[in-house]
C-alpha cells in the first residue's frame, strides 16, 4: 500500500509491505511474517529501525513503533526517510516446552529471519522502496535494532550498544560513526553507551549490517519481565522516552550534536534534559532498592544512588534554565541569555560530567550479579551465577556471554562515557554565548 500526502513544503510518501518467509530451525520449518513500513518526507536523514528480533521483548517494540508514528505524523519535525521492519513471530511457535526452549526458539527464529530475509533489504533498500512505491536512493545513516532487557542492578535501564569488533564488526569506520551517534544520544536521554556488552543478536543483526559500512547499534529500550507484569504506566513512560529519542536522533545526533542557539533549539534541550532527569530518577529508585536487598554492597549502592540523585537534580535545573534562555532569546535579551548560559548552564553541565565519571568509577567496584531468567532463585554468592540450574563462576559466565553463546549473562564493562552528548551540549552552550 502506498499513499502520498502534503506536509508543509514536502510531499509525505508512505508505503507498507508484508512478506512471509519460511525459516528452518532444527528439523522444523516455520512461516514468519515481516512487516515493512517506509516513510519519506523530503531529503533529510535516513534511519532504519528493526523490531521483533526477540519477540519476548515485544513491549519495547510496541512503544518504539508508537513513538515512530508520533514522530512521523505529529511531531512536525520529521524530514527524511524512516524505515521500520517488524518481525512478527507467531506466539504459538514459542509457547510450548520449557522456559529455556521458549527463550531459545523465539530468539533463534527472530535472528535467522533477520539475517536471511531482512538483511538484504537493509543493505539494498532501493529494492524495498521499489516494492512499496517509495523511492529510496541511498543506504541508512543509522541502523537501530530495538530490544529490552531484564532488570538487574548494575545495568542501566536504557543502553546503546554500537556494533564493534567484539560483536564481529571489522569495519572501523561504521563502528566509530555509530559510537559517535550513540554518545550524543545517550547524553540527551540519560542512557548509557556500552561497547563491550554482548548477546545473541549482534552477530546476526547489527554486526552484518555494520560490516557493510552502515553504522549500527542495539538499543536496549528499557526492561521486560518474564512471568511478571511491568510496573504501572511503564510503557507510557517508555513511549515518551522513545519520542525524545527519535527527535534527538534526527535533529541532534545525526546533525553532529548541533542544536541552533535559538528559542526552539533551547526548548528542545530543555525537553531532552528533562527526560534524562527522569531516567536518572529511576536509577536512583533502583539503586536504593538494591541497597536494601544486597547488604554486602549497601554502602557502594547507596553512594551510587546519591551520585545519581545529584545528576538527576542538576539535569532538572538545566532543563528549567534552558527554558529561561529560550524566553530571554524570544524577548531579544541576548546578553541576559548569554550570562545565564555562562553562569549557570555551563558550570552545571561540567558538574554533571564530573559526577558521571565518579558514578562510572563506583560501578566498577561492584561485581556483576544477574539472576538468570531460568534460575529458580537468585544466587547467594557474588562469585557465582546460576545458569540453567548450574552454578558458574562469574568469570566463566562472562566468558560465555562474550562468546555470544548465552545472552542471559551480561558483562558489565564501561569503556565509553555516555555523557559525551552532554559534553557536546556544553560545547553548544559555550559557543552559543556569542549567538552567532
Amino acid at each position: 500500500m502506498t499513499f502520498t500526502a502534503l506536509t508543509g513544503v514536502y510531499s509525505m510518501q508512505y508505503g507498507e509491505l508484508v512478506e512471509t518467509y519460511r525459516v528452518t530451525l532444527g528439523d522444523k520449518t516455520y512461516e514468519v511474517p515481516v512487516e515493512y513500513y517506509v516513510w519519506k518526507n523530503g531529503n533529510g536523514h535516513f534511519v532504519w529501525v528493526s523490531l521483533g528480533v526477540h519477540p519476548l521483548e515485544y513491549q519495547a517494540h510496541k512503544c518504539m513503533f508508537e513513538a515512530v508514528k508520533w514522530f512521523v505524523y505529529n511531531s512536525g519535525e520529521f524530514e527524511g526517510t524512516l524505515v521500520v521492519s517488524w518481525i512478527k513471530i507467531p506466539a504459538e511457535y514459542y509457547q510450548s516446552g520449557s522456559e529455556e526452549e521458549k527463550y531459545r526458539v523465539s530468539r533463534d527464529l527472530g535472528q535467522l529471519t533477520f539475517y536471511n530475509h531482512v538483511l538484504p533489504y537493509v543493505l539494498h533498500p532501493k529494492e524495498l522502496g521499489s516494492k512499496v512505491g517509495v523511492p529510496i536512493t541511498r543506504k541508512p545513516e543509522l541502523f537501530l535494532d530495538v530490544h529490552a532487557h531484564r532488570p538487574s542492578w548494575g545495568v542501566s535501564e536504557f543502553i546503546l550498544i554500537p556494533a564493534g569488533p567484539i560483536h564481529g564488526n571489522d569495519n572501523p569506520e561504521s563502528f566509530q560513526r555509530a559510537l559517535q551517534i550513540c554518545e550524543v544520544l545517550a547524553g540527551v536521554i540519560g542512557a548509557r553507551v556500552d561497547t563491550q556488552q554482548t548477546g545473541t543478536s549482534p552477530p546476526w543483526v547489527t554486526a552484518p549490517v555494520a560490516k557493510h559500512g552502515i553504522p549500527a547499534a542495539t538499543f536496549e529500550n528499557g526492561y521486560y519481565y518474564i512471568g511478571q507484569e511491568l510496573p504501572p504506566n511503564y510503557d507510557n513512560y517508555r513511549t515518551e522516552l522513545d519520542k525524545a529519542f527519535l527527535e534527538a536522533l534526527y535533529l541532534y545526533a545525526l546533525e553532529g550534536g548541533r542544536v541552533p542557539p535559538t528559542p526552539e533549539g533551547y526548548r528542545k534541550l530543555a525537553r531532552w534534559y528533562a527526560m534524562a532527569a527522569e531516567t536518572w530518577g529511576r536509577t536512583v529508585e533502583y539503586l536504593s532498592k538494591a541497597a536494601e536487598t544486597h547488604p554486602e554492597y549497601r554502602s557502594e549502592l547507596q553512594r551510587l544512588a546519591e551520585i545519581a540523585a545529584k545528576i538527576r537534580d542538576l539535569l532538572v535545573e538545566m532543563s528549567e534554565e534552558c527554558k529561561r534562555v529560550a524566553e530571554l532569546l524570544e524577548r531579544g535579551q541576548r546578553d541576559e541569555a548569554a550570562r545565564l548560559v555562562d553562569s549557570e548552564l555551563i558550570p552545571e553541565y561540567e558538574e554533571v560530567t564530573r559526577l558521571y565519571d565518579e558514578y562510572i568509577s563506583g560501578t566498577k567496584r561492584i561485581p556483576v550479579r544477574i539472576s538468570d531468567v531460568f534460575a529458580s532463585e537468585e544466587h547467594e554468592s557474588g562469585d557465582y551465577i546460576e545458569v540453567f540450574g548450574v552454578k558458574l563462576p562469574v568469570s566463566l559466565a562472562a566468558t560465555i556471554a562474550g562468546a555470544g553463546i548465552l545472552a542471559a549473562v551480561i558483562t558489565f564493562k564501561v569503556s565509553v562515557n555516555p555523557l559525551v552528548g552532554l559534553i557536546a551540549c556544553g560545547a553548544l552552550l559555550w559557543l552559543s554565548r556569542r549567538w552567532s
